[in-house]
């Protein structure tokens, strides 16, 4: 009785062993969870000064645990605190300064960007500056990055330039694998408008070759068509379908198609 009472003790303390051990992993989990969606907010500020950390831990206050924070920022509580407490008047100046110099570069960029890219130029200028704190300022003061006004781009075919009969397009109902057909549109980029000339093949719905530039010329357009045949390892017998736009009408893409 005394080696079963004995055994059952042991298992009873193994279960509590085992328990104690599950709820540790629990909160290992949920803290790990918890930190891995902080860094994802305030990741980018690792590197910088401690007070824009105290600012992004006192943008995130609601969200997350104070103490959590500070030991992923590797900056103390009592410091937090301390900048928490210093006169408004110098955090004010301090957010005005900067302010004037994000609006100075949204306006001088057209009010087209963002928080990353004012980020970038305020640091090339010497601010010690995070993207949330960038990104706060402009949320606070309803700058928002605007889309460029829509260009009207419309296919150039008043020109002398030899085109092919209007019938030769009706090929096009008998569709089999030796046509491809290329075209271009307008894209906004991070870099402004681009033209994508773009060569694709109307029996695989592949794009077989592409190229862009910042002007609809005919060197675009040639450039995608090459790419195409190379790739292609120019084949024989190919019909190349286009508008009568001036680009695909120029010699140079004459030269290359035929």
């Amino acid at each position: 009785m005394a080696e079963e009472a004995g055994g059952n003790r042991s298992l009873f303390e193994d279960q509590k062993i085992q328990a104690a051990e599950l709820a540790r992993l629990k909160r290992d989990i949920t803290r790990l969870s918890e930190e891995n969606a902080f860094l994802k907010k305030a990741g980018s500020v690792l590197r910088e000064r401690t007070e824009v950390k105290y600012a992004v831990i006192n943008a995130n206050k609601a969200l997350f645990g104070m103490k959590m924070m500070c030991r992923v920022l590797s900056v103390s509580r009592s410091g937090y605190y301390a900048w928490k407490k210093q006169p408004e008047s110098l955090r004010s100046q301090e957010t005005t300064k900067l302010a004037k110099a994000i609006r100075a570069i949204y306006d001088d960029e057209k009010q087209r960007v963002g928080s990353p890219r004012i980020t970038k130029r305020l640091r090339a200028s010497g601010y010690a500056v995070g993207r949330n704190r960038v990104a706060c300022i402009m949320r606070q003061e309803g700058w928002r990055a605007k889309g460029a006004k829509k260009i009207k781009a419309t296919t150039n075919s008043r020109h002398n330039l030899p085109v092919a009969p209007i019938c030769f397009s009706r090929i096009l109902k008998q569709f089999d694998q030796t046509k491809i057909c290329v075209r271009y549109n307008l894209h906004w980029t991070d870099e402004g408008w681009l033209y994508l000339a773009v060569v694709l093949d109307l029996y695989s719905r592949y794009v077989v070759g592409w190229a862009m530039s910042e002007r609809m010329t005919a060197t675009l357009v040639c450039d995608a068509l090459q790419m195409a045949l190379w790739r292609r390892k120019r084949p024989t017998g190919v019909i190349v379908h286009s508008d009568r736009g001036v680009q695909y009408c120029s010699h140079e893409y004459q030269v290359i198609s035929y």
